[in-house]
């Protein structure tokens, strides 16, 4: 395991394993780390927390926090302070889904069962560290209220009115695509 970076000024530190992890666990410590980065974030709430996220694939979620229609692996809501840091781009992945139905049949793969990596919401200050944002897809099927958020960002979707304060430092974004 690798954690590395801390905040000075985080309020708490969360740890995530996805193989060693337990969503079950209280994530406080390296050695009762949280399966999920959703777990981890779920649990940090607004307070300004860092999350450490060991090297592994992160992918044994269904998805969650439907962001204007869309699935996302990781979804930041409104108004949460986090830095999640990985063990590094190609060590710590988070991947996305695709939609192997294919229902625009143009080979994108996107469609409703389709899954991004990571979404941001209205955040304060977030930071995602350290990362490979993997195989995300925007699913927009033509259904939604807001055909912008579901039809951009399949590997990150810096979204809300405070974008600018959403941070992606050493990440690299693969195979991803949207509209």
């Amino acid at each position: 395991r690798i954690y590395t970076n801390t905040l000075s000024t985080a309020n708490y530190c969360y740890y995530v394993d996805p193989n060693l992890g337990n969503d079950g666990n209280d994530g406080t410590s390296p050695n009762a780390p949280f399966k999920t980065i959703q777990a981890a974030v779920n649990a940090a709430g607004t307070a300004r927390s860092v999350i450490r996220c060991a090297a592994g694939t992160y992918d044994s979620d269904d998805g969650v926090m439907e962001a204007a229609g869309m699935k996302n692996r990781v979804s930041l809501t409104d108004n949460q302070t986090l830095r999640i840091v990985g063990a590094g781009a190609g060590k710590s992945i988070i991947k996305g889904a695709l939609d192997e139905s294919d229902p625009a049949h143009d080979g994108s793969k996107r469609g409703p069962a389709a899954m991004r990596c990571f979404a941001s919401g209205s955040g304060k200050a977030n930071i995602l560290q350290g990362f490979t944002l993997a195989d995300g897809r925007c699913g927009y099927t033509g259904n939604g209220t807001d055909a912008v958020s579901q039809h951009s960002g399949g590997g990150a979707f810096l979204g809300g009115s405070l974008t600018s304060n959403m941070i992606l430092s050493d990440c690299v974004v693969t195979n991803c695509g949207g509209y």
